[in-house]
């Protein structure tokens, strides 16, 4: 198994796993998804705290926006988290979402492409976005993958175990 899914809660995937069913890989979304919630809310939380000094209106503003930022970080860190992708022996899972999420989920026999797309600072960065294409043409588009070449290399190697070669 992949060394950071200890670092990764999977609840959800977990509770979805068939009697057999084990997870292989584990992804989730890369950090780069929290930038500009957190660059948005640090400015909030630095204005907030630059007007704690005043007094009347201005000092409500300082409350209002520091707490705004509290909050806007706290959703930025929960999209992140609640983000799983989980390769398991039969099938491709993903989740995202808290209240209201999204999930869906390929069987590896069904799976007739797995395609990364990732820009020049995706490549720097470690993500890209990985395209899983069905045998009857129908596609998932997962955004924003750490490690998305990681995912792809799993999937191909589950799917077809006698073209890898061990060293």
């Amino acid at each position: 198994m992949w060394a950071p899914r200890n670092l990764m809660r999977l609840e959800y995937i977990e509770k979805q796993l068939e009697p057999g069913e084990e997870i292989n890989y584990a992804a989730r979304a890369h950090w780069v998804v929290m930038l500009p919630g957190t660059l948005i809310a640090a400015v909030l939380g630095v204005t907030g705290v630059g007007l704690c000094g005043n007094h009347g209106l201005l000092r409500a503003l300082a409350v209002m926006l520091m707490v705004t930022s509290m909050m806007l970080y706290t959703i930025v860190f929960s999209k992140r988290a609640a983000t799983e992708i989980a390769l398991t022996n039969r099938r491709l899972l993903f989740k995202e979402g808290l209240a209201n999420y999204r999930s869906t989920e390929a069987l590896l026999s069904e799976i007739d492409n797995v395609t990364v797309v990732q820009s020049a600072l995706g490549r720097i960065l470690g993500y890209g976005t990985v395209i899983v294409l069905d045998k009857a043409g129908n596609y998932e588009q997962i955004i924003d993958v750490e490690n998305p070449k990681g995912l792809q290399t799993h999937v191909e190697r589950q799917k077809h175990p006698a073209d890898t070669v061990n060293p």
